[in-house]
């Protein structure tokens, strides 16, 4: 459960090596071989088989990364603190060990699931939230970590009330090549896809017209971030979902991602404390995360 101290902001774990080596084209094409191999071949299987697999990997992942296990077992100390005893917590490090790896390999499999059979994969619950926070028609900021299968939330955007238009922050892949086939595919279902270099205000525009923005909230952010508590312990979280919501006058929800059974998740809007400050968006987060602590990456 990698909550205070994750990776940076919207990464995901690579094949590039040290970032001293920064890699050739030639390695990219390979990333982007390995890739497509992976998702061809978890493509022709069952969704619960490739979940499975996923958590076996997770678990022999597990024997190699010390200082990861070290870091999940800090973090869920921290998140529970009082809550749960020392044996219970080693046992939740390691099965998130393995939750990660299920879903790492799922997501591989559901980013080429048809649009008409997402609804055998996710289930969706609070939709009447959303639908009225878009009533009034300044659009939501929708609050989102690292959790489940997070690739399928692109994808989200079919359950979404009709007409509805749906966007997300990223941060672009070190490897162009890979980056432009995860960003097209994301974009795919209607998504747009907005980076960190995008003009705040174009964002504020994008809500004021009713649209729906998903931001990873759950990240610590340097200096720049906002100093707050969040699992007890203070961090520094990004005040853009505040400053957006402010600025656009909208509505501000949380997203919880859980594992519902091999293969199968659940998505679950929550409502945020008004008004849409740092510290209760912090406290929506933690509910989320706390829904499923062995999906948090």
């Amino acid at each position: 459960m990698g909550l205070l101290k994750p990776l940076p902001h919207g990464s995901r774990p690579t094949m590039s090596g040290d970032s001293e080596n920064p890699p050739t084209p030639l390695q990219w094409r390979l990333e982007c071989l390995g890739h497509s191999l992976i998702e061809t071949v978890v493509g022709c299987l069952p969704g619960p088989l490739v979940f499975r697999m996923g958590e076996a990997l997770g678990g022999l992942a597990w024997h190699f990364f010390p200082l990861r296990q070290k870091m999940i077992l800090r973090n869920l100390r921290i998140a529970y603190a009082g809550e749960k005893d020392l044996p219970e917590l080693r046992r939740m490090a390691r099965d998130t060990f393995r939750r990660t790896g299920a879903n790492l390999i799922s997501a591989a499999r559901t980013a080429h699931l048809p649009a008409a059979r997402l609804g055998e994969v996710i289930r969706v619950e609070n939709i009447e939230l959303l639908e009225q926070s878009l009533s009034g028609g300044k659009g939501v900021v929708l609050l989102l970590s690292h959790m489940g299968n997070w690739e399928i939330l692109s994808r989200l955007v079919h359950f979404f009330p009709k007409g509805s238009k749906a966007g997300a922050f990223y941060r672009p892949l070190n490897n162009q090549l890979l980056d432009k086939r995860v960003l097209d595919r994301r974009q795919a279902d209607g998504t747009r896809m907005f980076s960190k270099g995008d003009n705040p205000l174009h964002v504020a525009g994008f809500l004021r017209e009713g649209g729906i923005v998903g931001i990873l909230a759950a990240d610590r952010v340097g200096r720049q971030g906002e100093p707050v508590e969040f699992f007890g312990r203070i961090t520094r979280a990004s005040p853009l979902p505040s400053l957006l919501a402010r600025r656009a006058k909208s509505n501000v929800l949380a997203l919880s991602v859980t594992t519902e059974s091999p293969g199968k998740w659940k998505a679950v809007f929550m409502p945020v404390t008004p008004p849409p400050t740092t510290p209760n968006c912090m406290v929506a987060l933690e509910r989320a995360m706390k829904a499923g602590p062995l999906d948090v990456f």
